[in-house]
């Protein structure tokens, strides 16, 4: 290091040049992984991907981050008594060669435990379908991460707790406690405007979220303005993953008056009765839904007089959808 000073217009300036000399290469890696799951390939795969690799050039964030990155794939998958056994950078100045040891023991790998749920509305053999794991399978972190958003998703719960005691045991099992936080029993949401071809119009709903303990659940759906009327009633049904699967009944009523002539007579309007049974599934972005419909409508033209009309047809639809976050998207 040179270190030099100089002054302008009364201003002294301190100038250090540090010669950086030749850079230190890893030239041996001593990196073991002592584990009774020999067949465990998690932690092989953290260290394929970090950059502590012979003929690099050696940075020490690389190493702790090695580090790091084990004893968070060791929490992460069950490994809660992981630890180093060995841990060093050894240096040789003079030919500017490092050697890396990091011996990693991973210890037993814990296992799911009992799952205990709180009291609630809802039967158990209801929300353990919303279970991403089971008592006795290894322990996973991202398991819990995934039952946690399907019960987010689902309409049923405002709330959602869940508890691993991760506390060692000789049993090496990590007892499991959810919380769950039911949804208000009855919602209603409402809304109003006004538009040029309805004049005042206004939509009301109601959800009636726990008709069983099993999930099932009741919306009804009305659309009214002067000239048009929708109303909808829907029984739901969840099915066996009840954050995708449902089954549906629904009714519907509609009547719309269109058009009047100058001497205020109906130049068109119409009666419609829907009767429709369905099932909506989704794999990863796709969501499906089939249904069977059952319509009957009555319409008034001013050349067809009291005209019906009978239809019975299947429907199929797919949408695709993509967010970062299902419950609240950004």
């Amino acid at each position: 290091m040179h270190a030099a000073s100089s002054t302008v217009d009364g201003n002294a300036t301190l100038t250090f040049t540090v010669a950086l000399g030749p850079e230190t290469t890893i030239t041996q890696t001593d990196i073991r992984i002592d584990s009774p799951d020999h067949h465990d390939t998690l932690f092989d795969k953290v260290i394929d991907t970090s950059n502590l690799k012979v003929g690099h050039r050696l940075i020490t964030s690389d190493y702790t981050r090695l580090k790091e990155d084990l004893i968070t794939t060791a929490q992460n998958y069950g490994y809660f008594e992981a630890d180093f056994t060995a841990r060093s950078i050894n240096i040789n100045r003079k030919q500017h060669r490092a050697k890396i040891i990091l011996h990693f023991s991973t210890g037993p790998r814990y296992r799911f435990g009992d799952i205990h749920f709180k009291p609630g509305p809802y039967d158990i053999d209801y929300v353990k379908r919303f279970l991403t794991f089971n008592t006795g399978q290894y322990y996973n972190q991202f398991a819990l991460f995934k039952t946690r958003s399907n019960f987010a998703s689902a309409r049923h719960f405002r709330h959602v707790n869940i508890k691993a005691k991760k506390n060692r045991n000789h049993r090496h099992t990590v007892p499991i406690t959810i919380n769950l936080r039911p949804a208000h029993r009855v919602e209603y949401t409402t809304g109003l405007g006004y538009g040029s071809d309805t004049g005042p119009r206004g939509t009301f709903n109601t959800t009636f979220n726990r008709i069983t303990r099993t999930g099932h659940s009741i919306k009804e759906t009305a659309q009214l303005s002067t000239n048009k009327k929708n109303i909808r009633v829907t029984y739901d049904i969840p099915g066996a993953r009840p954050q995708y699967d449902h089954y549906t009944l629904s009714a519907a009523y509609s009547k719309i008056i269109q058009e009047t002539d100058d001497n205020g007579e109906i130049v068109y309007s119409s009666r419609g009765k829907k009767l429709s049974t369905g099932y909506v599934t989704q794999y990863g972005n796709w969501q499906i839904r089939g249904e069977v419909n059952y319509l009957k409508e009555n319409y008034n033209l001013r050349q067809l007089i009291n005209t019906e009309a009978e239809l019975f047809y299947p429907s199929l639809n797919f949408s695709y959808r993509q967010v970062d976050h299902a419950v609240a998207p950004n």
